[in-house]
C-alpha cells in the first residue's frame, strides 16, 4: 500500500467528510421507500406482489444496516486511529460489503421477474415461495464462497492494521476485487439486458394489437433513466476497485463511489414501481395539507377578537331552526366558500379535518 503521497489522515477527512455529506440524504431516501412500502402493504387495495415488495423491503434494509456503520467512520476520524477494535472492524467492514451486495442483487431481481413474467411467460415461477426464498438468499451466496476460499487457500484477510491502527474494506482484499469484477462484467450487463428484452417484447405486443405505444414510449424514458443510474452509480467504483496499484487517496474515493449505490437504489425503486411513487405523493401532500391547515386555522383564531367570538356564539344560538332536508345543502355552500376551509383535499386531509372538526360538521358530510 503506497502512502507517500496520501496519508491517513487525508483518507480520513476525505471519507469521513463525504460520509457526513450523504449519511442525511441516503437516510431521507431509504426511510422514505420504507414508509411508503409499508403504508402500501397497509392499505386495503394494495398492488405490490409478495416478490416485489420483499425485494424492496430486503434492499432498503440492507441500504439501513450499511448506513448504521457509518457513524463508526466518523468517529475514526475523530479521533485519528481505529479504537474499536478488531472484532468491530471485521464487522463493519463484512457488513458493509454483504449489505452493498445483497442490494443491488435485490434491486436487480425486481426487473428479473418481470423478465421471467412478460418475456418468458413464467408468472407462476416467479409467485412460488420456494423461488422467492432462493433469491433472497442468493445474495449472500458469493460473499460466503468468498469467506471459504480466504480461509481455505490465503488464510482470513485482516482489515485492521495493528500498527497504524486502520480499518480499510478493499485495500489487500483480493477475493473482494473479484466479486466487483463479477459485478461489472456479469450482473450489471445482465440487469441491461433484461431491460431491453422487456422494452422490445412490449412493444412488439403492441404492434401486432395495433395498440398505441404512447406508454410503451414513458415506460421506455423511465428504463433509459434506470439504466444510466445504475452505470453511474456503479461503474466508476467497481473499476477504481480493480486498479493494481492502491493508494490511501484511492480508498478514499473508492469509499465514496461505493457508497453512492445507498443513495442510487431507492431512486431506481421508486423510478420502478408506480405504487411507491404515489403513495410517497400522498404521504407528502398529506402532510404538506395539515401543515398548512393548522397554521391557517391559528391565523384565523388569533385575529379575531374575544368580543367577535362571543357575538358568533350569540349568532348560533339565536339562529332559527332549518328542516332536516335543508341541512346537506347548506353544509356544501359553507364548504364551497373562499376560505381556510375551501381548498381541495385528499381523502384522508379531509377524514382528518372533520375528525378535528376543522372546516366541517356531521357525520353525513365526513
Amino acid at each position: 500500500m503506497n502512502n507517500s503521497s496520501c496519508g491517513i489522515g487525508s483518507y480520513l477527512n476525505l471519507c469521513a467528510s463525504s460520509k457526513t455529506v450523504l449519511l442525511a440524504p441516503g437516510l431521507i431516501l431509504n426511510l422514505f421507500v420504507l414508509v411508503s412500502l409499508t403504508s402500501s402493504l397497509c392499505g386495503r387495495w394494495s398492488q405490490i406482489k409478495r416478490n416485489v415488495a420483499a425485494f424492496i423491503l430486503g434492499s432498503t434494509l440492507c441500504n439501513l444496516v450499511n448506513l448504521a456503520f457509518w457513524p463508526f467512520t466518523i468517529h475514526w476520524k475523530a479521533h485519528g486511529r481505529w479504537l474499536l477494535g478488531e472484532d468491530l472492524c471485521e464487522v463493519m467492514v463484512k457488513t458493509k460489503q454483504v449489505s452493498g451486495s445483497a442490494s443491488f442483487h435485490y434491486v436487480s431481481f425486481i426487473s428479473f421477474s418481470v423478465y421471467l413474467t412478460v418475456v418468458c411467460g413464467q408468472g407462476r415461477l416467479v409467485d412460488s415461495g420456494a423461488f422467492l426464498v432462493l433469491q433472497l438468499l442468493l445474495p449472500f451466496v458469493p460473499v460466503l464462497i468468498k469467506e471459504i476460499c480466504q480461509w481455505a487457500i490465503e488464510g482470513h484477510v485482516e482489515h485492521l492494521d495493528h500498527n497504524e491502527l486502520t480499518c480499510f474494506s478493499y485495500i489487500n482484499d483480493q477475493a473482494m476485487m473479484i466479486l466487483l469484477l463479477l459485478k461489472l462484467v456479469v450482473f450489471i450487463p445482465l440487469n441491461l439486458y433484461f431491460y431491453i428484452h422487456i422494452l422490445f417484447t412490449i412493444f412488439r405486443s403492441a404492434k401486432q394489437m395495433h395498440r398505441s405505444q404512447t406508454d410503451n414510449k414513458k415506460l421506455a424514458k423511465i428504463f433509459s433513466v434506470i439504466s444510466l443510474i445504475t452505470l453511474t452509480a456503479h461503474i466508476p467504483g467497481g473499476v477504481l476497485s480493480l486498479m493494481e496499484e492502491h493508494t490511501v487517496c484511492q480508498e478514499a474515493v473508492k469509499e465514496f463511489l461505493m457508497d453512492l449505490p445507498l443513495l442510487s437504489s431507492p431512486i431506481v425503486l421508486l423510478c420502478t414501481n408506480k405504487e411507491l411513487r404515489t403513495r410517497l405523493l400522498n404521504l407528502l401532500m398529506h402532510k404538506m395539507n395539515m401543515y398548512r391547515s393548522s397554521h391557517s386555522t391559528s391565523g384565523t383564531c388569533s385575529m379575531k377578537t374575544q368580543n367577535e367570538q362571543e357575538e358568533t356564539c350569540d349568532s348560533q344560538t339565536s339562529a332559527p331552526e332549518v328542516k332536516a332536508s335543508h341541512i346537506r345543502p347548506i353544509q356544501v355552500a359553507v364548504l364551497n366558500k373562499p376560505s381556510h376551509c375551501s381548498q381541495v383535499f385528499d381523502q384522508r386531509t379531509a377524514a382528518y379535518l372533520c375528525a378535528s372538526g376543522i372546516g366541517c360538521h356531521g357525520d353525513e358530510t365526513c
